[in-house]
């Protein structure tokens, strides 16, 4: 990235995130005034954001940083490929508590590597894990995979100060062939076809997980941040987000990631946010909505004649913000908003 585009990044994410809700110009629109209590303001820190050095200083300032800018809420990326690090969690959650901000415990149940590789001798069940052309993943199919994730996810529960877990779009891959779980299929499958099946599986896990870690404390919270493509979501990822957001038992919210502007020709930020806030049904369901200010800058390559949307506005993602905002106070589905990510901020 050149120097003037790096510059100009940092110098709006000054302007519009950090100090989003003290900005009085005319031509921007202004937030409604926070409410602490039921309004969240999260952002995603992810894996690669995590700090590879000085750990524990370096995670107090950036949740400093996250407090100035109002953020309530983090979802912390602690298990990206079938490993945690428990002793940074940890830390994070300790210097969370001393910040008041809410910890979520952001997993990926079954992805193992964004490589068809791995080493077997690292990872439990490593029969269990299958390979397509991109990734190496454990299988949803078995029954000792779900067990183990569900196993993994209690631990976190009872053992570390978390408000939530919470799970993003890394369900199955986007190149899952019929014939890789076949065999777990043609045992499991009862009446269902394989996609159905699929689908069955991830919403199993969540279910259980779901009903086990509500007896142990009935307020943390499980998410799950799907695409914002729904039928994407259920046709290929095989996640029933139709299910989850319309019966109780599943997720206590939904955050799809809506990272589109304005102008995007096939999915307007509009339409789909609308197209969301009208799936959400659940009596206990809530929804948060994921924004994109990583966007910024630069050129938005899939939204067709939209694409400078994200160079020319400067204040989109404050315009999204409203936008939520306004749609908080006449839906209480609706709750606030996500910001993707950490380091986009900076």
């Amino acid at each position: 990235m050149n120097k003037t585009i790096s510059l100009f990044i940092a110098l709006l994410f000054l302007i519009s995130l950090f100090f989003l809700f003290n900005l009085t110009s005319n031509d921007k629109p202004e937030p409604q005034e926070e409410n602490k209590e039921t309004e969240i303001r999260a952002v995603w820190i992810t894996y690669f954001e995590l700090p590879k050095n000085d750990f524990e200083n370096e995670i107090n300032n950036m949740f400093s940083n996250l407090c100035e800018s109002k953020i309530n809420t983090v979802f912390v990326h602690i298990k990206p490929f079938g490993k945690i690090n428990y002793d940074q969690l940890k830390i994070i959650c300790n210097i969370g508590e001393k910040y008041s901000l809410d910890i979520h415990a952001w997993i990926n149940p079954y992805r193992v590597s964004n490589t068809n590789s791995f080493d077997k001798n690292e990872y439990p069940l490593s029969d269990k894990i299958i390979k397509t052309k991109s990734y190496a993943f454990y299988n949803p199919g078995s029954k000792e995979v779900k067990e183990m994730i569900t196993n993994e996810v209690v631990n976190l529960v009872k053992n570390y100060k978390i408000k939530g877990i919470h799970f993003d779009d890394y369900f199955y891959p986007e190149d899952m062939t019929k014939g890789l779980d076949m065999k777990e299929y043609d045992k499991y499958k009862g009446s269902l076809s394989q996609n159905e099946w699929r689908r069955e599986n991830v919403s199993s896990l969540l279910k259980d997980i779901y009903a086990k870690i509500k007896v142990i404390n009935p307020e943390t919270i499980i998410s799950v941040s799907p695409n914002a493509d729904i039928e994407k979501d259920v046709s290929t990822y095989f996640a029933d987000v139709n299910t989850w957001c319309k019966e109780d038992g599943y997720i206590d919210w939904i955050i799809p990631q809506i990272y589109f502007g304005y102008m995007n020709e096939t999915k307007p930020f509009t339409e789909v946010l609308n197209k969301w806030n009208s799936l959400v049904s659940a009596k206990n369901v809530k929804m948060i909505v994921g924004l994109a200010p990583y966007k910024l800058g630069l050129e938005d390559k899939f939204a067709g004649s939209g694409k400078m949307e994200f160079i020319e506005n400067k204040s989109v993602i404050l315009e999204q913000i409203n936008d939520v905002l306004k749609l908080k106070e006449k839906n209480d589905k609706v709750i606030g908003y996500s910001l993707y990510s950490y380091s986009k901020m900076k």
